[in-house]
């Protein structure tokens, strides 16, 4: 499958000289006129592939996939301060969350 390039020119025969150009070197060309078409498709697209993302994820807790001290595999040790707060020892530092 060839890539896709979005070319974006008014002038008509600048836009073919183009095109023929690039399809020439083996990739897919489609043209735009003005910008503001290409903007909302790339805006269309960019949405639905965050949304399909989204939704597949949907059920997973991003907060634990991307904590540092699971991903350096580091031991953790969890003691309670006095202010109702737990203060987490890890590789990565010191870190404090409050719990009420």
């Amino acid at each position: 499958m060839n890539p896709l390039l979005w070319l974006v020119e008014d002038e008509p025969s600048i836009a073919d000289t183009l095109i023929y150009t690039l399809e020439s070197e083996g990739f897919q060309v489609r043209w735009f006129e003005r910008g503001e078409p290409a903007l909302a498709l790339g805006a269309g697209l960019l949405f639905a592939i965050l949304a399909g993302i989204m939704l597949l994820t949907r059920k997973l807790d991003w907060y634990r996939v991307a904590d540092p001290a699971r991903l350096a595999g580091a031991a953790t040790a969890a003691a309670p301060s006095p202010a109702g707060s737990v203060r987490t020892i890890a590789a990565g530092g010191l870190r404090s969350c409050r719990t009420d």
